[in-house]
């Protein structure tokens, strides 16, 4: 499966400013919806909250990948914030968020979101990839940066 497969224009937002983490979860959350994955929002957003609960989805190096898995995901899908500012997440290294990517998986045996995760963390453990994707000034060039790197 391709990362590229997974977004659609509708759930990238390149001018994101939360106020705070609940604030770009949420935020996230309605791109999610935008793209036509997520057949409860509700639902979702308890299965997103409940991961973060867990333990911060703030990797570190300004990057967050939170996620929510379950009957409310009709495809598996990726929202992407890029956020200029930054936002408090509570990151393990303590620094804001400024690239989220959000992961939308529904309830099967083949733990697809564990998949994206992975791909997803590859991918972001470069540094010029990740430069590149909060430079893009369009939803067309973040997506083809995306494809070109998958």
């Amino acid at each position: 499966m391709r990362i590229t497969d997974l977004l659609d224009v509708k759930s990238i937002c390149l001018d994101a400013k939360p106020a705070s983490k609940k604030e770009a979860l949420d935020q996230a959350i309605d791109l999610m919806v935008n793209s036509g994955k997520i057949n409860d929002r509700e639902a979702y957003k308890l299965s997103v909250y409940a991961r973060e609960e867990e333990g911060t989805t703030g990797i570190g190096d300004g990057i967050a990948i939170p996620h929510g898995r379950g009957e409310s995901v009709s495809k598996p899908g990726l929202a992407a914030m890029v956020i200029k500012e930054g936002v408090e997440f509570e990151s393990l290294d303590e620094q804001p968020v400024h690239l989220l990517f959000l992961i939308a998986a529904p309830d099967t045996k083949d733990n697809i979101h564990l998949d994206v995760l992975s791909k997803l963390s590859t991918l972001l453990m470069d540094e010029i990839f990740v430069a590149n994707l909060k430079a893009a000034k369009t939803v067309e060039e973040f997506l083809s940066i995306v494809d070109k790197a998958d």
